[in-house]
């Protein structure tokens, strides 16, 4: 062009026969095509750049301290993490694909299916603390409707649970002893005291 600003253009050649059926010459058509190139262009990056991003996800779930799968509307899981293949014992190879139904015992349905389904109808988020019926140990658990199913962010708080028990149990000793009793954290400050130490010191 005059401009000397470079484009795409298209031609479409067809042969001219003469009448004993030789070439004698071509009918071509040229056309600019240059806007819909540049959109094919823009198409591909943009598809590199959610290639990028959905590995760094991909990175960033891979890494995570907490379990992490989704599964669609058919109950098909379509993203497992290593998190979850550690807490489950089940991996992700043997996870992503599957059924949900088929990886889980029928107590473990029961009671984690009713949680899914609530998600899936009022789309609400759902946080749940529990002993799983089939690992046997607290997991603490976090449901999220997403545009292709659900989302399910899970850990193991077993340790957690228990020490929290050892403490209200040494709590209502403490409580009912005739000792002075309190409880000091680490910056040396008290963070409790019994009825016993209240009477004696005052």
């Amino acid at each position: 062009t005059k401009t000397k600003e470079k484009y795409w253009t298209e031609i479409n050649a067809q042969p001219v026969y003469g009448p004993d059926g030789t070439v004698t010459q071509f009918f071509a058509i040229q056309n600019d095509i240059t806007e819909r190139k540049n959109a094919e262009a823009e198409r591909k990056a943009n598809r590199q750049k959610i290639v990028a991003k959905n590995k760094q996800l991909a990175g960033i779930l891979e890494h995570m301290n907490q379990g992490f799968f989704t599964f669609d509307f058919t109950h098909r899981i379509q993203y497992w993490n290593q998190a979850a293949a550690d807490i489950t014992g089940i991996s992700s190879k043997a996870a992503v694909g599957a059924m949900i139904t088929s990886l889980f015992q029928d107590k473990s349905l029961s009671f984690y299916l009713p949680m899914f389904q609530a998600v899936l109808k009022t789309g609400q988020h759902q946080h749940h603390e529990y002993i799983s019926p089939q690992l046997n140990k607290w997991i603490e658990m976090d449901i999220y409707l997403s545009e292709d199913g659900i989302s399910v962010f899970f850990k193991d708080i077993d340790e957690r649970k228990r020490t929290e028990a050892e403490l209200n149990n040494l709590s209502l000793i403490a409580r009912e002893t005739e000792n002075a009793v309190l409880m000091i954290a680490p910056d040396r400050k008290i963070t409790w005291v019994n009825a016993a130490f209240t009477r004696m010191t005052g």
